[in-house]
């Protein structure tokens, strides 16, 4: 059976190889920088959830239902637009002059 000697060693660490292969990637671990990046993406899931709620609430008005029969009323119309509840929603928002 033959072994193998590590040279890892030799080698530097991976967090050194990545440094060197990937500029950036030291920035990218950092925690703020992950942290501004996940306060990012809350922050447009909440837009997002924003803009769904105020499409359901007007769906609700115009066709006098509860929030279900609303939302599944978009998802319906979108499958039939092929768009996504959030892209009719930002639609029909903006077309109502809400928001």
């Amino acid at each position: 059976m033959t072994q193998h000697r590590d040279d890892s060693s030799q080698l530097g660490s991976m967090n050194e190889i990545d440094a060197a292969l990937y500029p950036g990637t030291d920035l990218l671990r950092s925690p703020d920088f992950r942290r501004s990046a996940c306060d990012e993406d809350f922050q447009s899931a909440l837009e997002a959830r924003m803009l769904v709620d105020t499409a359901i609430g007007i769906v609700m008005g115009k066709h006098d239902c509860d929030r279900d029969r609303a939302l599944t009323y978009l998802q319906s119309t979108a499958r039939t637009f092929d768009v996504t509840v959030l892209e009719l929603a930002r639609g029909l928002v903006s077309a109502s002059g809400r928001r």
